[in-house]
């Protein structure tokens, strides 16, 4: 059970990191001219 759960937990900090990648895009395109992403 509690190899389950650091599965999950690295899981769950990939999730997080890639939301974090996306957010920073997000933030240097609304930063620049509206461009099409």
């Amino acid at each position: 059970a509690e190899e389950k759960e650091e599965e999950e937990k690295e899981e769950e900090e990939k999730e997080e990191e890639e939301g974090r990648k996306i957010m920073k895009k997000i933030k240097k395109a609304s930063q620049k001219p509206k461009i099409k992403i």
